[in-house]
This record gives structure tokens, C-alpha cells and sequence, in this order.
């Protein structure tokens, strides 16, 4: 089980040997030192628990596997969000507070996506499940032998059986249909998000100005993203 970012910070070796520190000076020295470096211990704790790589990092630990069928293009639209924070890392301090709030939206989009895909999960688990199996060959055959068939007892009972198996057919299909559209979801939310690193980087040469007024277009295009896998989730 991954840590969380408290439990990081607080585990930390520089934070442990400050906190060491600041006892030994409280006790060997002088008593106020150690309300002292107890306050520096807190900054630095404070500092590390809160640091975006870290957090981010973390974000990523928590993420359990995908099935294969999902993971290469969530990897895709999950690598933006490390993309985008790597490219800010080296700005100026006001040009990473400008791009604050395209940071935010990324990573409620790759969470909102990562999530879906984990709902999807079981759905893409019985498709592999029942990946084998051929319900529409057995449906023809089913048709056959009722056909062939004179005693109304026996042809009741058959019909049950193909109402089943039709129902499995359309089942099939359905989630076939479900899936299909995931993909090409997830495929095209991946090609935008490359397209976003590519304008962000655009951007971050411009003086900060132009900066303000280029970020709500680029949310904006995130949040189109956000509002689709929305309307999947929402379709039957």
C-alpha cells in the first residue's frame, strides 16, 4: 500500500534528524530551542507534505493496475500530468501561480478518466470472460433444431432456451458497443492532451500578460474533456 504524503513528509530522514536535532538542542543547550526547531521541523513538514511532485507521485502510487485494454491510452493522458508539472517546475514562480488552475483541471481529468476506466473494469473483465464463446453460431444452430421440431412441449422449452441465449447475444453486443466507445474516448482525449502540452509549452514563452489571458482557453479545452466523459458515463 502506497504512503500518503503526510506519512512521506513525516518519515522523511531530514525531517527525522530535525526533529532529532531540535530535541537534542532543547535538552543540551537551551530549553527554547527546542520550541525552536520544532517550528522549522512543522515548516519543513508542512512544506514537503504540500510539494506537487510529491503529491503527484503519490496520485500515480494510488492508482491500481488497469486491465490492458485501458492502460496504454490512460498512460498516455496520465503522462501529461506529469508532462505539464515537468514543464512548469523550471518557470518562474508567477508563471507556475498562472498555470495553477491547468494544472487543477488536468488532474481532475485524469482522475475522473483513471475512474471511469476502473468502472469499466468488470464490464471489459466479462467481455474477456466470455471471449471464447460464440452465442450467435449456437443461436443459428438453436434455430435450426426448433425448426425442425413437431411436439409444442418440447418446442416451448426451446424457445425459452433461444430467449436466453438472445438475451446473452444482445448483451454481448451491448457491451462490445460500450467498450468500442470507451476507446475511441479514451484515444481521443489522449490526442487533446498531447495537443495541450504542445500549447502550454507555446504559452509559457509569452510574458505573463498574455499568459493570463491564454490559461481559461486551455481549462476550457480540459473541461470539454471533463464534460465528455460525463456524457459516457451518463449513456446506457
Amino acid at each position: 500500500m502506497s504512503r500518503s504524503p503526510w506519512l512521506a513528509a513525516l518519515t522523511n530522514p531530514i525531517n527525522l534528524l530535525m526533529l532529532a536535532a531540535s530535541l537534542a538542542a532543547g535538552l543540551i543547550s537551551a530549553w527554547w530551542l527546542f520550541p525552536l526547531g520544532l517550528l522549522f521541523w512543522f515548516v519543513m513538514l508542512l512544506k514537503m507534505a504540500y510539494d506537487p511532485a510529491l503529491r503527484i507521485n503519490q496520485m500515480i502510487q494510488d492508482r491500481n493496475g488497469l486491465p490492458q485494454r485501458f492502460e496504454a491510452p490512460f498512460n498516455r493522458i496520465e503522462k501529461t500530468q506529469v508532462s505539464l508539472y515537468n514543464a512548469l517546475s523550471s518557470t518562474k514562480p508567477p508563471v507556475r501561480h498562472t498555470f495553477e488552475p491547468l494544472q487543477s483541471v488536468v488532474n481532475e481529468l485524469v482522475e475522473h478518466t483513471y475512474q471511469l476506466c476502473v468502472q469499466m473494469t468488470p464490464m471489459e473483465n466479462y467481455r474477456q470472460v466470455n471471449s471464447n464463446s460464440n452465442p450467435e453460431n449456437d443461436l443459428t444452430q438453436l434455430d435450426r433444431l426448433i425448426a425442425t421440431m413437431d411436439d409444442p412441449a418440447a418446442k416451448k422449452g426451446y424457445d425459452n432456451a433461444r430467449q436466453a441465449l438472445q438475451d446473452k447475444v444482445n448483451q454481448n453486443k451491448a457491451t462490445n458497443d460500450r467498450l468500442s466507445r470507451l476507446d475511441a474516448l479514451l484515444v481521443s482525449i489522449s490526442s487533446e492532451m498531447d495537443g495541450l502540452i504542445a500549447d502550454s509549452v507555446r504559452v509559457q514563452a509569452m510574458r505573463i500578460q498574455d499568459i493570463q489571458e491564454q490559461i481559461p482557453g486551455l481549462v476550457n479545452k480540459v473541461k470539454d474533456q471533463i464534460n465528455q466523459l460525463q456524457t459516457f458515463e451518463k449513456q446506457s
